[in-house]
Formats: structure tokens, sequence, C-alpha cells
């Protein structure tokens, strides 16, 4: 991904050294409970790695999936996901997950502010969706905040514990994000 960093982060592609930066984040409790996968062991995120995605954007059915870091020290963050959906080819669903101890310092809209000037600049897309629990107030409020806007609620997604769970679709359009920018 070109242009991806800013002047505290940078992105880039997942790699097998990444396992258990991963693990440590991804299988906190107070991290995995919004989130659809949860790590159980370190042979689940190798899995996770090796097999659920990919290394190249714009690929049809995958998760091309990004770790955060920070520039000063290089250390992991968080990941984010860009998932390019097969049956939509001009959308984006995407997916953050910030480590609890570098939440609510701005991170997150960081990395959406990368993502979102990738996704709709470089590649061109036309809208970008992120589905979120109900219950997360702190990412409907980044969503809300990024200028993504309340479109479905969805009372049938499957979570990562084996009920069914809420979502709710919030989208933003090419011409939504390039309004936002220029102010």
């Amino acid at each position: 991904m070109k242009n991806n960093k800013t002047k505290r982060i940078y992105l880039r592609p997942i790699a097998p050294q990444d396992a258990p930066a991963l693990f440590t984040y991804r299988a906190d409790p107070k991290i995995y409970k919004y989130q659809t996968w949860q790590p159980h062991t370190m042979e689940d995120v190798h899995e996770f790695i090796a097999h659920r995605i990919v290394n190249k954007p714009d690929i049809p059915g995958t998760w091309y999936q990004q770790v955060i870091c920070k520039i000063e020290n290089d250390e992991i963050i968080g990941d984010c996901g860009l998932h390019f959906l097969k049956e939509m080819p001009t959308q984006v669903e995407i997916g953050i997950t910030i480590k609890q101890t570098y939440q609510k310092r701005g991170y997150a809209r960081e990395t959406l502010e990368l993502i979102f000037t990738y996704t709709f600049e470089k590649l061109k897309k036309h809208r970008i969706i992120a589905l979120v629990d109900p219950g997360n107030i702190s990412s409907i409020r980044l969503l809300e905040h990024m200028k993504m806007r309340r479109e479905v609620y969805n009372n049938r997604h499957v979570g990562n514990k084996s009920q069914k769970s809420d979502d709710i679709t919030y989208v933003i359009s090419a011409k939504e994000w390039k309004q936002k920018k220029n102010g």
C-alpha cells in the first residue's frame, strides 16, 4: 500500500513473524469481545496468517490484512483488513483492531484515514463498509467521526461465539470521503 504512513504509524502486510504480537492482543477478552475471530492458540494465529489472508490487495473474495506499527520503534499496535467483496467489486469491507493499551489515542483514526485514502484514491473503489457490534460504542463513535453513516441494523450476524449477535453496517462513499477531506 503506497502512502501507508502518518507521522506516528505505518501499515505493512502481515507476516508469519507477526504471530506472537497478534496473539498477545487478539486473545485479550477486551479485544475479542466485539470481534468475529478469536485465537485460542498460537497455531490459530499461524493458520489465520497462512490461510485466511493474502498479501496482495484487490483479489475478490479475500482479506488483505496489514499490521499497524509505531514509526518510533516498529511495535505492532494493531491490525487492519480490507475485504474485497466478490459479489460487490466496487465496495470494500474494512476491519480494524487496536491493542488495548493504544486505544483512544487517535491511532485507529489515523489508520482509517490511510485505508480510506488508499481504497478510494488508489484502488478507485466506490464505497467502504464496516460492520460493528451495537455494543461497541467506541467504534461507533470513531466511524461516525470519520463521517461514515449508519445504513443497516442487522440481527442475523454470527459473532465469535456460537450465538447470534447483532451488527450495524456503516458506509462511506468515495464522494463523501472527498468532501470530508476537502473540509
